[in-house]
């Protein structure tokens, strides 16, 4: 015969099973809880009645417990349970049609019309504010499908060439413009863009999400050690931009040909930086950024919710069962909130073949590229038409266009270590990759104006920025309010900025 224990132990194995399956577990009826825990009293009243020779009854008693327990399925877990076995059909080898749905079905997808429109107005010599507007907003849509072909590619090369991969490409639109304003020698822009690619994922991608994750939640924790290595790397890098600079305002001797060679060695020191970072990161040092944070639950409505009455009838019910002597049974009754709002751990797997990958990775950079470079063609026409400042073009319009989605998406829920990780770790790949090899790739074009001297106004807003992130990850945590102050400062600074001619 088997006791209720023993019912209850396999009907926990089958939810078990199918939350390994990410699968939602079975629902129960609503009417039915207290019928459960009169059912299970019985039954551990059979067991008594079995050692003193009624062992006929309690199994009787057992047995419409197994029957009531067997577990009945919504149509939601029904659906769900469909969707998982349908994606385990084709993730090991997906169709090329599919593999062009997955693609193609997503909501930016509104802008591609932009992209051969980008085309048309360039080639036909349209007014440089439209040609400029257009390709402008035509690089999202190719910005999305880069990202998502990325971490594609990362969940097949594993953890640590993945991380690369996304550390590379997560910039590959910041580099891809630097280097066409530095062909049109855009010197000043080009200087804007790069200190406001730093400041636009330091404080607006940032705040997002601090702020939105934070709505739901009273706090949110993340890998503090991640976040101040990050930080720090991030002051030496600024420190290393404000000496070039500082030195040139404060002694008049110095000549531009000393602020060149002054900067190439700097952009050498830089790249060793980040090299050393990357080694300490990957090898040295992972277990440390790998080290989970704190989840916080989101915060509970005021207002009584569908079934939260009969949860609390059973819970009652579970305390009598509990004086009755079944109160190993229980606390199993009736699923507590934490648990029915706690999310199953999602299982990624690759959407696309190893070559559909590679081949929307090349095809992307490959529209980035030329929208990037018919964008920037028009920029001059764009401050003499509408006399924008380079500053306010350079140091607020151009960086919009790196700014990451994908962390703001896994702050909401409740990832802060993805979303710390992908924002400052961008920041700092500016500062110590791009914008030395920049330096370097004029020195090997002839382009001594492209240094490490900066105007002020964008040096000084940098460094106060930095500190001022530097001094809220200091605890690990943040909320709301934190990402709401840094926005605000993000909008001071692009005010100051249009104003600056």
């Amino acid at each position: 015969m088997e006791s209720s224990s023993t019912a209850l132990e396999r009907i926990e194995s089958e939810e078990r099973t199918h939350k390994h399956a990410n699968i939602p577990p079975p629902t129960w009826e609503s009417h039915e809880p207290l019928e459960i825990i009169a059912e299970l009293n019985s039954a551990d009243k059979s067991e008594e009645k079995e050692s003193s020779g009624l062992a006929e009854t309690g199994a009787s008693g057992v047995s419409k417990a197994r029957r009531r327990w067997k577990p009945k399925f919504s149509k939601a877990s029904q659906e769900t349970n469909s969707e998982f076995e349908h994606k385990s059909n084709y993730v090991g080898n997906p169709t090329i049609l599919l593999q062009l749905r997955i693609i193609f079905i997503n909501w930016i997808n509104i802008l591609l019309p932009l992209i051969p429109a980008g085309f048309a107005v360039n080639y036909t010599h349209q007014n440089a504010v439209i040609v400029f507007c257009i390709n402008f907003v035509a690089i999202i849509p190719s910005a999305f499908a880069l990202g998502f072909a990325t971490e594609e590619l990362s969940m097949r090369v594993g953890e640590k060439m993945g991380a690369l991969l996304n550390m590379t490409f997560g910039n590959a639109i910041q580099l891809i413009t630097s280097i066409l304003l530095l062909k049109t020698r855009q010197i000043d822009v080009l200087k804007s863009s790069l200190l406001g690619s730093i400041l636009s994922n330091l404080l607006l991608t940032t705040g997002l999400s601090f702020f939105l994750g934070g709505l739901n939640r009273i706090q949110q924790y993340f890998n503090v050690t991640l976040a101040l290595t990050v930080g720090m790397l991030l002051l030496l890098a600024v420190l290393s931009l404000l000496i070039p600079t500082a030195s040139k305002l404060m002694n008049d001797n110095i000549t531009t040909d000393d602020i060149a060679a002054q900067s190439r060695g700097t952009s050498f020191v830089l790249l060793f930086s980040y090299a050393l970072w990357l080694v300490f990161q990957l090898r040295t040092h992972n277990e440390v950024f790998n080290e989970p944070s704190q989840k916080v639950p989101k915060k509970k409505p005021t207002k009584v919710e569908e079934g939260q009455v009969i949860r609390g009838l059973a819970q009652m019910g579970g305390a009598t069962a509990a004086s009755s002597g079944g109160g190993i049974h229980g606390a199993r009754l009736v699923r507590t909130r934490a648990e029915e709002e706690e999310e199953p751990d999602e299982v990624e797997v690759p959407s696309l073949s190893l070559l559909g990958a590679i081949f929307t990775l090349t095809i992307s950079v490959v529209l980035i590229a030329f929208n990037t470079q018919f964008a920037t063609d028009s920029i001059q026409g764009l401050l003499q038409h509408r006399h924008i400042s380079q500053t306010f073009l350079g140091l607020v319009i151009l960086p919009l266009l790196s700014i990451d989605p994908t962390s703001i998406a896994v702050a909401i829920k409740d990832k802060m270590d993805i979303s710390i990780a992908l924002t400052l770790e961008r920041c700092m790949q500016t500062a110590l990759m791009i914008v030395p090899l920049i330096v370097l790739l004029a020195w090997c074009m002839g382009i001594a104006d492209m240094n490490l001297q900066f105007d002020g106004f964008s040096i000084a807003a940098l460094f106060a920025s930095i500190l001022i992130v530097t001094y809220m990850v200091q605890e690990g945590k943040s909320n709301w309010l934190e990402g709401a102050l840094l926005i605000n400062v993000f909008v001071i600074i692009s005010v100051a900025a249009f104003f600056i001619r």
